[in-house]
């Protein structure tokens, strides 16, 4: 079995992206620019499946994925726009009422938002 050693690079950008990013611990973070003055997250679900939101069974049979666009709280006075890769799944429970659903990742998205959890609570306040 091999042994994976991280760089100190590594281990430092991983520790101030969860000091700039907090709120996006359950997602992996794939790619990360500054274009235009906006920074630029690329992210996606690290989950192998996803609850069903009607019946509440867990699905891991992928439908098909594709990318979602949300506003998010400013760092260093920068916008930032998240490009989360979510999948759509099939519910595998026969007499549910929602044969297709996407994912929702706790603590980010909501359905149909086009903000993040975070930065609606910025808003509110």
């Amino acid at each position: 079995m091999a042994v994976r050693f991280l760089t100190i690079a590594a281990v430092c950008d991983t520790i101030l992206l969860n000091v700039l990013f907090p709120h996006l611990t359950a997602v992996r973070i794939e790619g990360l620019s500054h274009e235009a003055g906006v920074v630029h997250v690329e992210a996606r679900s690290e989950a192998d499946e996803a609850i069903c939101p009607v019946c509440s069974k867990a699905s891991a049979r992928v439908h098909s994925w594709y990318e979602r666009r949300m506003a998010d709280t400013p760092v260093a006075g920068q916008p930032v726009l998240i490009r989360l890769h979510v999948r759509k799944f099939v519910c595998g429970t026969l007499d549910c009422a929602r044969r297709i659903f996407v994912e929702q990742l706790a603590g980010l998205t909501v359905r149909h938002g086009r903000r993040s959890l975070q930065l609606i609570g910025v808003l509110l306040t």
